[in-house]
């Protein structure tokens, strides 16, 4: 009997030892760089900027934070993902929902758009119970929590001994405030200029690809516009296209040649702006899809000032 209980002793002398391990773990990992994700689910918004994977690198908070300072409510967030996370529809709605600030109507709200944000696999057509089920936004329940356990349990892809180790230098950074920067720095050099040359005609093989089976849904169009009007209950709703490279713009034009013509009828409809600058050669991508970050500082303040022009008109 006695040695019996020294077992279960034991055992639950590991088992804390696990558990607390674990815990700490945790605790550690979410101070660091954690990953593209885990700060979007830590805290809510006062103004959030949704989106895919353009504006997660384009749209920068503490620019917009700084720019409007108490005009809008606060803190800003940028919650935009990838455009397998986060394409308009229930899932997307009902996380903006958790995130925002119900008790103020002085929200600043940046939708972002481009054809892939209403795309859905030409596999499932209108099933839409099949549409976005798989996204991380459906699988994390608690939003706004810090640390936020559920986020690793569910979406931390590494092992948890890795935050034990600092993290390795990159050109990305996720910041608390949600903004993914990528701080590639090219030079004049041949070198250089052909590995981005080849990068961009790949992510667009890529795109050309992702394109060809997809098609433009609906229902996404429609809980679009569902969003619109129900954010325009907590502040201002701007739309906007990020700029990016002119062949890649092309390429969706190809694709969807009426694209334009359907966002300006929805932003004259809920008497919302429309910014597209589908059109500016000004910025820089490391992909030619999305900005570096010294273009995404100088395209948050443009934007900003745009929204500032809008409000005073």
């Amino acid at each position: 009997m006695k040695s019996l209980v020294i077992f279960l002793l034991k055992i639950c002398l590991l088992a804390t030892l696990l558990v607390s391990g674990y815990i700490l773990s945790i605790y550690k990992i979410s101070n660091e760089n954690v990953d593209f994700n885990y700060a979007k689910f830590t805290h809510k918004a006062g103004s959030i900027t949704v989106g895919l994977s353009r504006a997660n690198y384009a749209i920068n908070p503490e620019i917009i934070e700084n720019e409007f300072n108490t005009q809008i409510n606060l803190p800003a967030l940028n919650f935009a993902f990838n455009r397998l996370q986060s394409q308009y529809g229930d899932v997307l709605l009902k996380s903006i929902k958790k995130k925002i600030d119900t008790n103020s109507n002085n929200g600043l709200f940046i939708l972002s758009v481009n054809p892939g944000s209403f795309l859905i696999p030409n596999s499932i057509k209108n099933n839409f119970s099949e549409a976005d089920k798989n996204s991380i936004l459906n699988k994390v329940v608690n939003q706004n929590s810090s640390p936020n356990f559920e986020y690793f349990r569910k979406c931390y892809e590494n092992p948890l001994y890795t935050g034990l180790y600092k993290p390795k230098s990159s050109n990305r950074f996720f910041h608390s405030n949600g903004w993914a920067e990528n701080k590639s720095n090219y030079t004049n050099s041949s070198l250089t200029k052909e590995l981005l040359k080849r990068r961009k005609k790949f992510i667009r093989n890529k795109q050309k690809v992702f394109l060809s089976k997809h098609t433009l849904s609906n229902y996404r169009i429609e809980k679009f516009k569902e969003t619109i009007e129900y954010l325009k209950n907590y502040g201002q709703v701007v739309i906007v296209r990020t700029p990016c490279d002119k062949e890649v713009i092309d390429l969706e034009s190809d694709y969807f040649p009426n694209f334009n013509l359907l966002i300006n009828e929805i932003s004259s409809n809920f008497n919302v702006p429309y910014f597209n600058y589908t059109n500016a050669t000004k910025y820089t991508t490391f992909d030619g899809a999305h900005l570096v970050s010294q273009s995404a500082i100088e395209f948050t303040k443009d934007l900003c000032q745009d929204i500032k022009n809008y409000q005073q008109q």
